[in-house]
């Protein structure tokens, strides 16, 4: 098991919800990435 394995079972012993990128970030129209580049991120 790596170290992070470890730490996932120590700190999250009942593991983690799954969600998408989306639903945690806000979008900024006003940033200067492009949507290519943001797919690229």
């Amino acid at each position: 098991m790596s170290k992070l394995d470890e730490l996932i079972e120590k700190l999250c012993p009942n593991g983690v919800e799954f969600k998408k990128l989306g639903e945690l970030i806000a979008q900024n129209p006003k940033s200067k990435i492009g949507a290519k580049k943001s797919r690229e991120l």
